[in-house]
């Protein structure tokens, strides 16, 4: 069987950012690659123009990848890749009619959001004025005192979401002793949860949260849903906790929430493939911290996930070539 990736013409491949240079090297075993070559989101007419006559697409979560960009692109397109676990940047209806392939990256494991996200909880109560009852919780190896525990059990946690990972850290939470946890989505309804889960309405559960945890999923939310007014009606002693670094949240409205006071900390999620929005100047505060991992951990993540997607576009692309040589 001939090998598909030698035939005569080439794909052509079109990357919307700089991505690390392993998943451009896989790319290119079989494509000819051309990217824009920057960090920063490539602008709305560049993207339209090198699209023009690719058969594939590598993008990330902020480039929106419509009807007008199919068209573009034209019949030649044939899959579309992000880097990004969701596709409400894509629209996936309009390809599916035009047999164009979604391929996204990889779903980290739900139980180790939530496990992430209660060390995140920890780390951000540590910056606020419940520091003195954390004194005793060594994050180092996984300790906790009972003056924690105890001070924990006596919060109202609030999950915006009930998505997997926001059932998952109710788990979590549950298991720490916590006897009050509340939820809702933007849009109040009646929604199937966990017993031990309250169901109230978006009104109450901003301003009864002493601690609220962001789990909801990036295509179900309205954009920047806590935004300064949000901020201003909840406690301000409370903790927001963002476990997805996703669309949910107005960064430069916290930056000035956690300034003023309106609210006591913010704890982040910053391992994913987006840079956090805003993020330079909430580092500057002493009140707003963001999961730690070392810069190797993360340069090895992003390779990872450059050559995990890489190859799958290339598969994608290749698929109906290798059918016809099986044939």
């Amino acid at each position: 069987m001939a090998d598909p990736l030698r035939r005569q013409t080439r794909a052509k491949v079109y990357v919307t950012r700089t991505v690390p240079q392993r998943g451009v090297d896989i790319l290119l075993e079989g494509c000819n690659v051309s990217m824009w070559n920057s960090e920063e989101r490539v602008p709305r007419g560049e993207l339209l123009q090198s699209v023009v006559g690719v058969d594939g697409i590598l993008c990330m979560r902020s480039d929106q990848i419509d009807r007008e960009v199919l068209d573009a692109a034209g019949p030649s397109l044939r899959a579309v890749a992000t880097m990004s676990t969701m596709t409400d940047h894509i629209d996936v209806k309009e390809c599916n009619r035009r047999g164009i392939q979604v391929v996204v990256s990889p779903v980290q494991s739900t139980q180790g959001l939530a496990d992430l996200t209660l060390a995140l909880i920890l780390l951000a109560l540590k910056t606020s004025n419940e520091a003195t009852y954390l004194d005793n919780c060594n994050l180092a190896n996984g300790t906790v005192s009972t003056v924690c525990l105890k001070n924990l059990r006596n919060k109202t946690f609030g999950i915006y979401g009930l998505t997997i990972l926001g059932h998952g850290v109710a788990k979590r939470l549950k298991d720490l002793g916590v006897t009050c946890i509340i939820a809702a989505d933007y849009l109040y309804s009646k929604q199937t949860c966990n017993a031990d889960i309250e169901i109230v309405s978006w009104k109450e559960l901003i301003s009864r949260s002493d601690i609220m945890c962001i789990c909801v999923q990036h295509d179900n939310n309205p954009p920047q849903v806590f935004s300064k007014e949000v901020f201003r009606q909840m406690k301000n002693t409370a903790v927001i906790i963002d476990c997805q670094n996703g669309n949910a949240m107005s960064y430069v409205d916290l930056y000035e929430a956690l300034r003023g006071g309106h609210i006591a900390a913010a704890g982040i999620n910053d391992c994913n493939q987006e840079p956090v929005p805003f993020k330079y100047p909430l580092t500057g505060l002493h009140n707003c911290v963001f999961l730690p991992q070392t810069d190797d951990r993360l340069y090895d993540m992003r390779h990872k996930l450059s050559m995990t997607v890489a190859t799958s576009l290339k598969n994608a692309l290749y698929a109906e070539d290798q059918t016809k040589e099986v044939c």
